[in-house]
């Protein structure tokens, strides 16, 4: 460029508007560049913000999955125990019982799994799958009558043992809360089979609560509950399927574990023999501390007597200097 400048000056060129022109272009490329850094430097941040958020989601999520997955599974175990202990149910009637659960979930704004809380324990009062399946309708009616949109496992159980109270004669427990009875339905309750209960008190509770669950589902709200509830049912999916390859983890974690109690005897024995080893050396036991007094003793009594000894020498040696210049006085004077 210098060279191209001074031949253009050499013929007569003016090139001062081309140099003007050559700066106004790299600072235009200068401000292009720092555009460019700017908005690179800002996707950069918003891909690392992204990852960032995209990893607290997914950790939240696999905790979250395990979680709801745990709970299912925990009372579907519960509820399969109980119904093969009580009704000698086969694994076909447990799943009829999962299945009814899940279509109330559908209809209404009760999870399946909250549900199944209230199911296993109205099935230990129960010794038919029948009765049971009779009964879930209606449990899931009350709950949404005296909870709303926010019932949980333990109010389930809670009005489970409220239907077994009733199945069991004692119509208070019902009464209590707002339900009535007429005299024929309380005779059922005293007097009936275990059908004719189960038939009535579900009668009983459709009288006075009507459909609830479905009600509620019929509202905005109550919308939102179901997608909430199915979005828990994909997070449960998720989680049966980590919960294997977390297992797979097992014998790693197991070994580890070994290893460290291993590593804690080693350490604890280490302590041992170094304790033992001060206890040697400077005396751990009462008696071992008095001989060490006792030997401190002697030595402080060995350096007294060396002093005193020291201090006597001397005092006698000054004693026979003195003698020694009367001595030679008493020469003098005979002289």
């Amino acid at each position: 460029m210098a060279l191209a400048g001074n031949v253009i000056a050499r013929v007569g060129a003016d090139i001062r508007p081309f140099q003007r022109g050559l700066r106004s272009s790299q600072r235009s490329l200068n401000q292009w560049q720092g555009g460019m850094n700017r908005s690179l430097n800002t996707v950069k941040f918003a891909v690392k913000a992204a990852t960032i958020a995209m990893g607290i989601a997914f950790a939240y999520a696999t905790k979250e999955s395990i979680n709801l997955y745990k709970t299912q599974f925990l009372q579907e175990k519960k509820l399969e125990v109980i119904m093969k202990q009580r009704m000698n149910a086969t694994q076909d009637m447990i799943q009829e019982i999962k299945n009814l659960t899940s279509e109330q979930q559908i209809l209404g704004v009760v999870g399946d799994e909250v549900q199944l809380a209230g199911v296993q324990q109205l099935a230990t009062f129960l010794k038919t799958t029948d009765s049971l399946k009779k009964l879930i309708p209606s449990l899931n009616n009350l709950a949404a009558q005296q909870k709303g949109l926010d019932a949980t496992g333990s109010d389930l159980v809670n009005i489970a043992n409220m239907f077994g109270k009733v199945l069991d004669g004692q119509v208070g427990a019902l009464k209590r809360v707002g339900i009535s009875f007429s005299k024929a339905q309380e005779n059922v309750f005293k007097y009936g089979t275990e059908s004719e209960k189960a038939s009535t008190l579900a009668q009983v509770v459709t009288d006075n609560v009507g459909e609830m669950n479905e009600a509620l589902a019929n509202t905005p709200l109550g919308r939102w509950e179901q997608v909430k509830n199915s979005f828990g049912d994909l997070l449960e999916e998720i989680g049966k399927a980590i919960v294997p390859l977390r297992d797979l983890m097992i014998p790693v974690f197991m070994l580890l574990i070994s290893l460290g109690r291993k590593l804690a005897i080693t350490i604890q024995n280490l302590a041992n023999q170094f304790s033992q080893l001060t206890s040697v050396l400077f005396g751990s036991n009462e008696k071992q501390k008095n001989n060490v007094k006792s030997a401190i003793s002697a030595a402080k009594a060995q350096i007294d007597l060396g002093k005193a000894t020291k201090k006597a020498g001397a005092e006698a040696k000054r004693g026979v200097a003195g003698f020694d210049e009367v001595n030679q006085l008493q020469e003098k004077m005979a002289e």
